[in-house]
């Protein structure tokens, strides 16, 4: 499948994702696909999936930026929960994460399926948000491990964390590559 880890603070928002991108029947289609969609006023989408849900729902996200700019989070979330529904994704798990910084406010969603479970998380201050796009487990539990020693919100630390945690996962899972995409969003 796929691995995204998204890392939050007051300061930046840092997307990274490996490169492998299956069709509805998982096969693989590209192993250098990159899965970050980013658009002015520090806003974002990452899908794991497949590549038919990632060009769906980017296309729809594209619209939304273009109608609502700056409100995209709070629009983005109402599109991406009618389209989960469409019966194309009946049967085909996939991970939405998306967000960015509105009205400064920090605010980074996330859509699980089959069972489209929401969860949308907003910063406090001087915290850091951190979710990981995956069906995996252990692959939180390392970031966390990475990002544990932490003081204070330093990016090369996060981008370091969130590289070694999507080369570890290659090494355990083989639905994810070690062909890392990056967008570090700086706020």
């Amino acid at each position: 499948m796929s691995i995204v880890s998204v890392v939050a603070s007051n300061d930046f928002i840092s997307v990274m994702t490996d490169g492998r991108i299956v069709d509805q029947n998982n096969q693989i289609l590209d192993e250098n696909f990159d899965k970050i969609k980013a658009y002015a006023d520090n806003l974002f989408f990452s899908a794991w999936g497949s590549k038919a849900v990632f060009d769906d729902i980017s296309s729809i996200l594209d619209s939304q930026y273009k109608l609502y700019g700056a409100a995209y989070v709070d629009e983005a979330t109402k599109a991406i929960l009618e389209t989960a529904n469409k019966s194309i994704y009946a049967n085909h798990p996939f991970i939405l994460i998306w967000g960015g910084k509105n009205k400064e406010m920090l605010k980074i969603c996330q859509l699980r399926t089959p069972k489209k479970q929401l969860e949308s998380m907003n910063l406090v201050e001087s915290q850091c948000i951190s979710l990981m796009g995956t069906d995996k487990s252990y692959a939180f539990e390392f970031l966390e491990l990475k990002l544990s020693g932490m003081y204070g919100t330093n990016i090369d630390v996060v981008l370091e964390a969130q590289k070694n945690t999507i080369e570890y996962v290659s090494t355990k899972d083989s639905t994810v590559n070690n062909t890392i995409f990056s967008k570090l969003i700086q706020l």
